[in-house]
């Protein structure tokens, strides 16, 4: 309706088809494609998106780089947020879009932030990226204890901290 609608005007057109393919990926698990990602860990192992997100846990990702000023400066925020929310059912993953894996571990070890971290080589041209369809980091996203992407435009760590029940009303 909204395309017949607005048919006269391209660029309408458009933002409404990537509104309809952003609310039709919500409440769904990511395509097996998508969950193939390949990523590295801390210690250099490879894993799968598929293999990260096989949990029973509310997921708060948090996609950043070193490089990435706004996302320092969240970094406090992470921690409490981190800290205030052991022990019960959220999973934090952070994921490094540096294409240098040296300066990825030289942050990690500056920042000092508990979670689970990784690394995608390919950054922002990752398919992960592309299909999530970010322009800027940091970017936050969180998945269901299913699996499934609930928020791709999460709140940042300083937002949670003020309104917890953004992670609370997620817990079973």
């Amino acid at each position: 309706y909204l395309i017949a609608a607005f048919a006269d005007e391209p660029a309408r057109i458009i933002q409404i088809q990537e509104f309809k393919n952003n609310f039709d990926m919500l409440s769904k698990p990511l395509p097996e494609k998508i969950l193939a990602q390949r990523m590295k860990t801390k210690d250099g192992k490879e894993i799968s998106l598929k293999e990260v997100l096989s949990s029973t846990d509310v997921i708060y990702v948090d996609f950043w780089a070193s490089w990435c000023g706004p996302r320092l400066h969240e970094m406090p925020g992470e921690k409490q947020l981190i800290s205030e929310f052991r022990g019960k059912k959220v999973k934090f993953i952070l994921i490094s879009l540096d294409e240098n894996e040296k300066k990825w571990q030289n942050a990690m070890a500056k920042i000092n932030v508990d979670g689970e971290h990784f690394i995608i080589s390919e950054g922002v041209k990752s398919v992960l990226v592309k299909y999530l369809a970010f322009q800027e980091i940091p970017k936050y996203i969180i998945f269901d204890y299913n699996g499934k992407l609930i928020n791709r435009n999460a709140p940042r760590p300083g937002y949670v901290l003020k309104n917890k029940s953004v992670l609370l009303n997620l817990l079973k």
